[in-house]
């Protein structure tokens, strides 16, 4: 099968902890979640982790970039947003989709 290329924006939320460490997740991207006392590693191993995820599924040639610097997203209120652009290629990968079923949504 043919190499595919994607490119992927995912959005990280950082929040501070009331321990004073950080704790990230993100609803982009299930399994994602870092926490501990030293705000500047738990930052520094966000886009190892990842890497780390994409790579477990499978994808090949997988690079993460904040789209904003750390530093001044470390400026804003708890919680932040980090944008990440993630660059991945795939040889033939099905691709999982997720579904939410709301009961019941207001317009």
């Amino acid at each position: 099968m043919a190499r595919v290329e994607y490119n992927t924006i995912l959005t990280v939320i950082l929040e501070d902890d009331e321990a004073g460490g950080l704790f990230v997740s993100s609803d982009d991207l299930p399994g994602l979640v870092l926490s501990g006392k030293d705000k500047g590693a738990i930052a520094t191993a966000i886009a190892p982790a990842i890497r780390a995820l994409f790579e477990h599924r499978g994808f090949e040639n997988v690079n993460v970039r904040h789209i904003t610097p750390l530093d001044q997203v470390f400026k804003r209120e708890s919680p932040r947003n980090l944008d990440v652009n993630v660059q991945h290629s795939s040889h033939g990968i099905k691709h999982e989709q997720f579904v939410v079923e709301a009961a019941a949504v207001d317009v």
